[in-house]
């Protein structure tokens, strides 16, 4: 499953000018990963039919306040670091600095450990702590859990080295790995041992640890290949490079994980632990619709090799919303049915999620268009401005929230996610029209134009070359 493709046999050759093999290479990868998406979906499906039928709205609920607590403590592994890095080395593989590349990526995959060791440590010894100031019976569960902070810290250097070699095959093979092995847990530990909420926590730990277990001689090896061909520097220089830009992704972490941590914790408060559950049912709707198409797997590493050429970003910027958007539209519109038809023969306990999934469609084309515009943000290095945004204005929606909660229920929360898709894109959109020189016309996504057509033929005929070449 494990397959050697290495971003230099492919692309360091090729003029960074050249619009033919990006879009190759990203056709290919957007292929691949919607491929990989695809099957993840399905199993993550399965999983999630197993734990609805088995677990009730309660249980479901003390487990998303259970994962919030990891949210919070994950906050100090600073994931958005991790996408800024890649822009840069990627950046740097696009320039021919295959050495400052290297050096970049070892020095941040240590650094990244290390946080998850010391993120791993802080949760073991607050569990007691948190025991005390929620008045549940957390303590033994957060500290197993406190595990999985460890195998994080290690996998975000993985992933580093998957993306920015743009080995989609690895990368979504680890996604699968994970993916696959939390399904047979949970149907091994729910249907089989009826172990209810413990199953969920040993099911959580085995799909963090298998695929970075899997992938350690993949990982050993990489390693070993970077440390005799990168560039001497010191861990100054790789802390200059974090404080030019990193302290605003930085904030940014803490935002998103202060939000993911405590919106949680105030459904509970307001409306019970149980509308935990529901609540979670319906943004787990919206997440894997909005998720459907990953356009972000393969802008990240792709984007910032069209840097020097402006009028290359806005090409892709342009026509990455335009597919997003109608992808994901289509795609939400089939799986809300398909919901419509599966939740009262199935999960009747859960039935109540699906007006709030009704609800939420309406947030689904800004999200699109915001993923999109985000790795915009990425590729300039505008860090600041997707902070100041995006994360200081979510933090806002967070205060709004509490009148929501309390006056509209669970639809005041669903009030409270549309409105912060919408204000966010228009903000996000301002922003690149004024610093960036992109304009986009929301009228053009939704027509049809000969450039369309000319994409669609050649992926197409990519298509017809390998079916031929496989049946041959």
């Amino acid at each position: 499953m494990i397959a050697n493709e290495q971003v230099e046999d492919v692309d360091e050759s090729l003029p960074i000018a050249t619009p033919q093999p990006l879009f190759g290479l990203a056709m290919r990868g957007l292929a691949i990963a919607s491929g990989a998406d695809l099957l993840i979906k399905i199993v993550g499906f399965i999983a999630t039919a197993i734990i609805l039928y088995q677990i009730s709205p309660y249980q479901y609920g003390l487990w998303q306040l259970l994962l919030s607590i990891i949210t919070a403590f994950s906050i100090s592994l600073f994931p958005s670091i991790g996408g800024m890095l890649v822009a840069d080395i990627a950046r740097y593989i696009g320039v021919g600095e295959k050495k400052k590349a290297n050096a970049l990526l070892l020095r941040s995959a240590l650094f990244f450990a290390l946080l998850g060791a010391l993120s791993s440590l802080a949760m073991f010894f607050a569990a007691p702590y948190l025991t005390s100031l929620s008045g549940l019976q957390l303590t033994n569960t957060v500290r197993l859990l406190a595990l999985s902070l460890v195998i994080a810290g290690i996998g975000q250097g993985l992933t580093m080295i998957l993306q920015t070699r743009l080995e989609f095959v690895n990368l979504q093979a680890s996604k699968v790995i994970g993916r696959a092995s939390y399904l047979a847990c949970i149907a091994l530990s729910l249907l089989i041992f009826h172990l209810d909420l413990m199953g969920l926590v040993y099911s959580y730990l085995v799909a963090t640890i298998l695929p970075t277990l899997v992938f350690a001689p993949y990982l050993v090896r990489a390693y070993r290949r970077m440390l005799v061909d990168y560039a001497q520097s010191s861990w100054g220089e790789f802390f200059i490079e974090l404080k030019s830009r990193g302290p605003w992704v930085i904030f940014s972490d803490v935002v998103s994980g202060f939000y993911g941590t405590l919106w949680p914790w105030l459904v509970g408060y307001f409306l019970g632990i149980p509308a935990v559950g529901i609540i979670t049912i319906a943004l787990t709707f919206l997440s894997q619709v909005s998720t459907f198409v990953p356009i972000s797997a393969v802008l990240r590493p792709m984007l910032p090799r069209t840097a020097g050429e402006a009028w290359r970003i806005e090409h892709w910027v342009t026509r990455s919303m335009k597919y997003a958007l109608w992808l994901n539209v289509i795609f939400g519109l089939g799986a809300f049915f398909a919901a419509c038809l599966v939740f009262p023969l199935f999960f009747p306990k859960y039935v109540a999620a699906l007006p709030l999934c009704a609800a939420l469609l309406i947030s689904l084309p800004f999200r699109a268009l915001g993923t999109v515009a985000t790795e915009w943000f990425y590729t300039t290095g505008r860090q600041k401005d997707l902070f100041i945004f995006s994360k200081l204005f979510g933090l806002s929606m967070l205060v709004l929230m509490i009148p929501l909660l309390a006056f509209g229920g669970m639809f005041g929360y669903v009030l409270d996610i549309i409105l912060s898709a919408d204000i966010l894109l228009v903000a996000r959109l301002r922003v690149m029209r004024r610093k960036g020189g992109i304009r986009i016309n929301l009228k053009e996504l939704f027509f049809v134009d000969s450039q369309d057509g000319e994409y669609l033929k050649r992926i197409v005929d990519g298509i017809m070359r390998r079916l031929s070449r496989f049946y041959a």
